[in-house]
């Protein structure tokens, strides 16, 4: 829940997506991300694999907060990379690699991975249905919606038939909708940063 790092292909038709580059002010998407990492802080999980945003130093900080020890950058953007080349404090063990994350190993044990991709759900269905344990999968609402991005994701995430809980809970800093299977139930944070947003992850 960093900030843009993959780069998403504009819709045709469309204006191109405007690189954000601080995220240090993102008010809501703060707040979001305390309530997300504290879930992941309660479990022990000591390591991420994540994309870490332009403010990559102000990122590593707060995950330390949180409990992570290690952490794996993924970023595919020169311009990114270079953004955070440029920020980079010393602040833990990290690793930063220039591709995407997509080749990253999906199945590793104690890891948190921060999917921050800041674009709709159309540009990124196999890297949603490649990982699927322990993920914070971030996505722009726009132009799909909100409802359609809910059932989009409950079909890559589960066989299983979804019932969506909207509102279920409503605060001045976002609101929370629940996507429920047999099996398991992902928790959707919708909050307003440069445009609507959505951070989903496993209950």
């Amino acid at each position: 829940m960093a900030g843009k790092l993959q780069t998403c292909p504009s819709t045709p038709g469309k204006k191109p997506n405007v690189m954000k580059t601080d995220y240090t002010t993102s008010h809501n998407k703060k707040i979001v991300q305390k309530i997300i990492y504290k879930r992941f802080k309660k479990k022990g999980i000591k390591n991420l694999i994540g994309l870490a945003g332009p403010n990559i130093s102000n990122y590593l900080s707060f995950v330390k907060s949180m409990g992570i020890k290690m952490a794996n950058i993924y970023e595919k953007n020169p311009t990114q990379l270079l953004l955070q080349i440029l920020d980079y404090k010393f602040l833990m063990r990290t690793s930063v690699k220039f591709e995407d994350i997509f080749q990253a190993n999906p199945h590793l044990k104690d890891t948190v991975y921060d999917l921050d991709f800041d674009c709709s759900i159309l540009h990124v269905k196999r890297h949603i249905k490649r990982f699927v344990n322990n993920a914070i999968i971030t996505l722009a609402i726009r132009p799909v919606g909100l409802e359609l991005t809910l059932k989009m994701f409950s079909k890559l995430v589960s066989k299983h038939k979804a019932t969506i809980l909207y509102n279920v809970k409503t605060t001045d800093n976002y609101k929370l909708h629940e996507i429920q299977f047999p099996e398991k139930t992902y928790l959707c944070y919708q909050y307003k940063d440069k445009s609507n947003m959505l951070s989903l992850t496993i209950k």
